[in-house]
């Protein structure tokens, strides 16, 4: 019969003794056709072993990766805001900034009392730089004031 040493050889020969073989034989041992310690025993020498090791390893930190990727994505979708809540925190958001902006302008003076200043106070308040600044963390630019103060009414 045959010895230990030439039963060996054929299977090595039967599983990596073509590029196509090779390749076939690296498909099944990530897919779970085999085992990939089947494979990784049967490889002779320390380099052999380490290349086929660091393959498993990659292939699998690889597909593990782009699979959470995935599960991320589709969760990331799913826990994100519908339109309800969405208008929700817009309206509360411009209710919140509607009292910043009042807060500032009767620090400012641009309101007393509950009633608005004249268009002549106005645009003296928006030569401020304070003021400027302020209105342009809300988007609103002070270039025109008579424009901006006509908008406001």
């Amino acid at each position: 019969g045959k010895t230990v040493e030439e039963e060996d050889h054929k299977l090595l020969m039967e599983n990596f003794g073509s590029i196509q073989q090779t390749m076939f034989t690296l498909y099944v041992s990530v897919m779970g056709g085999q085992d990939w310690v089947f494979y990784f025993n049967m490889l002779l020498g320390y380099n052999a072993k380490l290349v086929y090791a660091f393959f498993i390893f990659f292939f699998n930190i690889t597909v593990l990766n782009i699979l959470m990727a995935i599960y991320v994505e589709a969760a990331m979708k799913y826990a994100a805001p519908g339109r309800r809540e969405r208008a929700k925190e817009v309206m509360l958001q411009q209710i919140a900034d509607q009292s910043d902006l009042f807060q500032f302008c009767y620090e400012h003076g641009l309101a007393k009392n509950g009633s608005a200043i004249d268009r002549a106070a106005f645009r003296a308040a928006c030569s401020d730089e304070s003021v400027v600044a302020y209105l342009a963390t809300f988007g609103i630019s002070s270039s025109n004031p008579d424009e901006l103060f006509s908008s406001l009414l």
